[in-house]
């Protein structure tokens, strides 16, 4: 993944005052209108950092919100009963309910597939960038910027939760794309709670606001109603409803029936192992709505951006305008979709590229659309573009109108800003970003609003590009054997008097991982340390929480260590072993830590003193696949320290009928199958990498079966037999539906040649008696016209 603006810049120290650019001269000259910025969001300024959610300054518009067609929703809905939830998780003592809640909602979309994934909600705590720290809280909106950068999702065996540790490795790699945010209307009548209830059906949990005052829960009945007392503090995930529940149910009863199915992060104790009902009428539940929806990764892919916190703020030319964003190419890349943030409900837009730019004229005269169409609701999109060539060192600019006419917003076009105590490293140079009123005359975006970039993304790959979907082509299942957890013998937790000392026994799993090392770290070092094999020395009274991780510390667990005055035994805790009295002395051991070494075997005593020597090895990625036929140079995966180091190694191949490698690391994939590589110096140090080998052509595709089932009360199914070759085809299809000037698109999966899609009234009024569907599955294409 390559970037234009450089992340470590979100670490940034610049505090910038983010304030409009009033200087007439800047706008533009072909008619009187004026770029103007959105006002904040109006309770923007009431964020607390006793907060677990913080309020967003940016301002979205709902106006345009039409009534659904209830007949279509059932009065009761529990993506439990068709396994569509992941597993309830413990956010423990740290405000990271918002990335729970997040993930909560992407790992409900991915069950449709018949997979359960578990992302890593503390890299998204510790990593987002945003000014409020990884214990401070956070909202929809720092979640979306994270994953539409590129940064995530990782996954929690990559980065493992801990609600005490504020760091996480750098070096891991997400597991999907994102496809796309929605941000779906607060619910404030029935026709905002049926979008919802849509939502959930079409894409499982999603992402809401709540309140978090423990006397408003009434554990009977597993429920919760707070009126409006207090703020949003909390969030979570909803995963189905039931229009009957009674208000009197609730600790305070309710004006109306009905409540919201929640999941929680409070784990599995928390009411009904994990969920709750939330009554229709509570102030805060509905409230921020989003889903989060992703796709297959590009291993390849190449995201142009200047917009790394996001959308803060909006700008435009009275409900319209055109923005653009100019990049220059790092390398040879296709460019096949751009990405967009909206901020108004049904928002038109028209895409542009302008190849080889030269100056803004060019954003005029050379620009040629790529993509157009209307979005219904705010959020983050990936949008299909026509697939367009570009070269290394070009420059090159994307180009975007934007109209919210339809729900009369004044400010359609997002930017990136700075915003004091929220975003206030954002920066921005000249000759980035432009604006225009009506796309003949350009103006520096940095001189209308101070370090202001566009937020428009240019996606592209450096490789093939791959077919559209949500889902790997390889199997999700396939397990690629490698550490997963530490298991500590004595617990989670456990004590020790401080005139002795004691030791801890971790051991990695799986259980042919026994044999590694671990590196045990006191992060309470006034209170007790420890050395590499796990004895433990006091210090002094109190708590100490000790680190236990992979020597790599991809595998991380925590022990939390009493130590208690002599003579003192501790109710529900365990005495960890004593190996004797607590002879440790500081003088000795002014460090008070060891730091672990793997040794090389055997050790050269000059070893560390020759800069040409290699004393590190390992790889950048588990696997690599390689199509059968094709060669691949495994060199740029093998990774050495120091940088000065000779790199030649040694390699042995468990199955020579699957490949060959040869002295310039270049490996031919013969034979379909996967084997592991082990890397060897020679000095001793080994690595291994696993080589996946897969077909080189595919089957030619054919639909065996495409056809409507009968609709009743608005409701029908489509239903498509797929055959790839001989075989039944598995993996993802597009889908497009449409009526009259209705269109609807999504992607969906086939298993074993089936696959099936729903559709409701809410999507098509039941008046509409003319439909066409289009099926595609890479390059081939079949369309079908019914009627009822």
């Amino acid at each position: 993944m390559k970037f234009k603006k450089i992340l470590s810049l979100l670490l940034g120290t610049v505090m910038v005052s983010s304030l409009l650019v009033t200087n007439p001269t800047f706008a533009d000259e072909d008619n009187n209108s004026k770029l103007e910025l959105s006002p904040i969001e109006n309770s923007f300024k009431e964020n607390s950092k006793d907060d677990e959610l913080l309020i967003s300054p940016l301002k979205t518009s709902y106006d345009s919100v039409k009534a659904g067609v209830r007949a279509a929703i059932p009065s009761k809905y529990d993506l439990r009963k068709t396994n569509r939830v992941s597993s309830v998780k413990n956010q423990g003592q740290n405000g990271s309910c918002w990335t729970f809640a997040t993930y909560g909602s992407m790992e409900s979309y991915l069950k449709l597939f018949g997979t359960e994934y578990d992302f890593s909600e503390k890299h998204m705590r510790n990593m987002h960038g945003f000014d409020w720290g990884p214990n401070d809280g956070g909202n929809r909106d720092i979640a979306t910027s994270y994953l539409a950068r590129g940064t995530g999702p990782i996954l929690e065996k990559d980065d493992p939760y801990d609600a005490y540790i504020n760091v996480s490795p750098t070096n891991v790699k997400r597991a999907f794309d994102i496809d796309k945010v929605i941000y779906l209307p607060d619910v404030h009548n029935a026709n905002e709670t049926n979008v919802i209830k849509q939502a959930i059906m079409e894409y499982g949990g999603v992402y809401t606001t709540l309140s978090s005052q423990k006397y408003y829960e009434k554990k009977e009945s597993r429920s919760y109603y707070n009126p409006g007392s207090g703020k949003a503090d909390h969030a979570g995930t909803i995963v189905g409803w039931d229009d009957n529940f009674s208000k009197n149910s609730f600790q305070t009863k309710a004006p109306g029936d009905g409540a919201w199915i929640v999941k929680n992060s409070w784990g599995t104790s928390f009411m009904d192992g994990g969920y709750y009902y939330v009554s229709y009428y509570d102030g805060f539940c509905g409230k921020s709505n989003a889903v989060f929806i992703p796709q297959r990764k590009d291993p390849n892919a190449v995201i142009s951006q200047y917009d790394d916190f996001g959308a803060t703020r909006s700008v435009g030319y009275n409900m319209q305008g055109y923005i653009a964003n100019v990049f220059t190419s790092d390398e040879d890349q296709t460019i096949y979709q751009a990405g967009l943030f909206t901020v108004a409900m049904n928002t038109e837009y028209k895409l542009y590229i302008v190849r080889d730019l030269k100056s803004t004229d060019d954003l005029t005269a050379n620009r040629e659309e790529i993509g157009s169409g209307v979005i219904e609701y705010p959020g983050y999109y990936t949008l299909d573009t026509n697939q367009i060539k570009v070269k290394k060192g070009e420059r090159f600019a994307i180009v975007a109108y934007m109209n919210s006419s339809a729900s009369k917003y004044k400010y359609p076009m997002p930017i990136e800003m700075p915003v004091a105590n929220y975003a206030s490293k954002a920066t921005a140079q000249e000759g980035q970003s432009y604006v225009s009123s009506q796309g003949d005359k350009w103006t520096d975006l940095t001189k209308e609003v101070r370090n202001a970039n566009a937020c428009i993304k240019a996606i592209g790959t450096t490789g093939e590009v791959l077919p559209r979907d949500t889902v790997p082509e390889v199997d999700p299942n396939e397990v690629i054997e490698e550490p997963t957890s530490i298991t500590v013998k004595e617990g989670s937790q456990g004590f020790i008097s401080v005139k002795k000392k004691g030791k801890l026994h971790a051991t990695v799993q799986p259980e042919k991982f026994n044999n590694d090392p671990v590196v045990f770290e006191s992060l309470d070092k006034n209170v007790a340390v420890v050395k590499n094999d796990g004895t433990v020395y006091p210090v002094s009274v109190g708590n100490a929480n000790i680190l236990i991780k992979t020597v790599d510390g991809k595998i991380t667990q925590r022990f939390n260590l009493l130590v208690a005055p002599e003579g003192i035994r501790v109710p529900d805790r365990k005495m960890i072993e004593v190996t004797g009295d607590n002879d440790y002395d500081p003088k000795t051991d002014p460090d008070n830590t060891e730091i672990p070494v793997v040794p090389p075997k055997p050790p050269i005593d000059n070893q560390k003193l020759d800069p040409k020597v290699i004393r590190s090895l390992g790889v950048s990625v588990p696997s690599v696949t390689i199509k059968q036929g094709d060669k691949f140079d495994l060199n740029p995966k093998i990774l050495s320290y120091p940088q000065t180091a000779i790199r030649k190694f040694d390699f042995k191949i468990t199955d020579t009928d699957i490949i060959d490698i040869d002295s310039k690391s270049v490996i031919t994939a013969k034979k379909i199958g996967r084997t592991k590589v082990d890397i060897k110096t020679k000095e001793g140090l080994q690595t291994s990498i696993t080589i996946i080998v897969i077909p080189k052509e595919k089957g030619e595709i054919k639909i065996e079966k495409f056809a409507p089932s009968k609709r009743r009360a608005g409701i029908f199914t489509v239903f498509i037999d797929a055959k790839e070759g001989d075989r039944n085809y598995s993996g993802p299809a597009k889908l497009t539906v449409r009526s009259g000037k209705r269109t609807l698109n999504r992607t969906i999966y086939f298993n074993s040649g089936h696959a099936k899609s729903k559709f409701h009234g809410g999507q098509f009024g039941v008046w509409r008696k003319d439909f066409e569907a289009t099926i595609t599955i890479r390059n081939h294409k079949e369309t079908i016209k019914f009627g009822f």
